[in-house]
Order: C-alpha cells, then structure tokens, then sequence
C-alpha cells in the first residue's frame, strides 16, 4: 500500500501523519534566538517514544509554544477517519499496540477491544496483571482445597486474606483459569 500523507488536525502546515503510522515535521521558518530574521528549520520524520502508556508509541506535538503528547494510533485514526466517537477507543486489529498503520486500527466499544486483548492474548488478567496478589499456580490451589477446605482455613494456610480466597472461589477474578490447570 502506497504511503499517503494528511496534515495533522490542528497543526496544519506543521506536522503530517502517514496511513502507514509515521509522523513528520514540515519544513518551517522560525525567528532566530538571536538577532533578527528568521531560520530554516528542515522537516524530518519523527520518532516515537513510549512513556505514558507503556508500548504504546507516543509523539511530541509543539504549536506556539505549547507541548503536546499525542497516542499515535488515535493520531491516524482522527486523521483518516474522523474524531474519536462518544465511548470510543481505538483497536489494534492485530493486537500488536506497536503497529499503528492505519488497516490495523478502527474505532470501537470498549467490550470490543477488550475481546480483541482476549482473542490476542495481550490482556492484563491473571500473571499478566502486575496488580495481582496472587499467581495461577496458587489458584489452582485454592480452587482444589475449596473443595474440602473452608474459605478462612484456606486463607490462613496460604497467607492470603478471606477476600482475595472467597473472590476466587467465587469467581470474581481468575475465573478463565480451570481448577485442574497449571
């Protein structure tokens, strides 16, 4: 697919963005710090960094002074599509957040792209979760002594609170992980 170029909403004359998800300055002219006249500043293609939201490519954006930190995936969304519709994120249709070519990406529920993290792979539930206060070996064990065992006899064996035991044997959270796995 042929690479197309579409100034950036709101920075017009300034900065493009590519259906292939690269993102460019324009060539410009910019007072001098010192003296009086005007320099070339030469356009360049610019590079990503990730610090926001960790794999997630990002760009600096800089109008009259002011600093902008943009998602580049949703840049090519607005760009090509249109605005972000009301409820609307954006889906990576490959589930690689580091690919932000346009035929990969659609605006979409938030329950369609959390099937698209399943279907994936790439969501944050069970050990992929840094939150988690347990593992999936450790719910295995919890889900065979529920069995014979107590909520509270559990906890206390395990060293984990009667919450996060009862929630599990429930099956508030790590429902996806059967009993006799791991």
């Amino acid at each position: 697919m042929d690479e197309i170029w579409v100034d950036v909403k709101g920075y017009e004359g300034l900065y493009q963005v590519s259906n292939h998800g690269r993102v460019r300055s324009m060539d410009r002219l910019i007072p001098k710090s010192v003296g009086i006249g005007y320099r070339l500043m030469k356009g360049k293609i610019l590079r990503s960094a990730a610090y926001h939201n960790p794999g997630y490519p990002r760009i600096c954006l800089s109008k009259s002074g002011k600093v902008r930190w943009v998602s580049i995936h949703s840049l090519v969304l607005v760009c090509f599509v249109g605005d972000r519709p009301n409820g609307m994120e954006c889906r990576h249709l490959d589930g690689d957040r580091m690919n932000p070519r346009l035929n990969n990406l659609r605006w979409g529920t938030p329950s369609q792209n959390q099937r698209d993290r399943e279907q994936h792979g790439t969501g944050n539930q069970g050990n992929r979760n840094r939150a988690s206060k347990v593992d999936e070996e450790t719910v295995v064990v919890i889900k065979k002594m529920s069995k014979e065992k107590s909520r509270g006899e559990i906890a206390h064996r395990l060293g984990l609170s009667y919450c996060i035991v009862s929630d599990v044997i429930a099956g508030r959270t790590w429902r996806h992980v059967p009993c006799g796995s791991a």
